[in-house]
């Protein structure tokens, strides 16, 4: 049986895990975005789609190697560059 009170407090965790998470701004590949602080390259390029290792990824214009793709964070204003091969002719 559940009560409202198991209820409210469900929603009060939620609300507080809201409001302790903290968000940053950046841009990735010339567009504004938010995303919450802690993030690494790594997790960003996952978010946004690019897996494998076809893509380069530049922060502040200077290249960050793959195996720093775990430790780099992105912070607050950073400019974030995601470079993926293009095929065609």
């Amino acid at each position: 049986m559940t009560t409202d009170s198991g209820h409210a407090a469900g929603k009060d965790e939620k609300l507080k895990e809201t409001q302790n998470r903290s968000l940053i701004q950046c841009s990735l590949n010339g567009q504004s975005i938010t995303l919450d602080s802690g993030m690494s390259i790594g997790d960003l390029a996952k978010k946004f789609g690019y897996t494998g290792k076809e893509f380069a990824v530049a922060v502040n214009t200077e290249f960050v190697p793959r195996s720093h793709y775990s430790s780099r964070y992105v912070e607050q204003g950073d400019l974030v560059d995601i470079l993926a091969p293009v095929s065609g002719g």
